[in-house]
């Protein structure tokens, strides 16, 4: 438990105290009984981890994200768009963002 007293703070002020560490999650599956993560971490021996296990349901009468990208795709929704006139080029980015490439 962290001790905050001798800051004379209460928490969610602003105050912290000197062994205050930020946590980084790091994302794994259930191999076989044992926790494997999907990339390889390093840790201090005695680092203290815990563990939070996250529902993998899935509900099938939903469409997954790919699912309803084909659909946009495919669907003719968009169709369109494709009788109109280009308005904007690459020049007209103010900022391109690497994502997007």
């Amino acid at each position: 438990m962290i001790d905050w007293s001798a800051s004379g703070k209460e928490p969610g002020v602003g105050a912290r105290p000197a062994s205050f560490q930020t946590e980084t999650s790091y994302r794994g599956v259930v191999d076989n009984g044992q926790v494997r993560l999907r990339e390889g971490v390093t840790l201090p021996e005695g680092t203290e981890v815990i563990v939070t296990v996250l529902s993998t349901e899935i509900d099938t009468g939903e469409p997954t994200d790919e699912e309803l990208a084909y659909l946009a795709m495919t669907g003719g929704a968009f169709d369109w768009l494709k009788d109109e006139p280009e308005l904007y080029t690459d020049s007209d980015l103010v900022e391109r963002f690497p994502w997007a490439c």
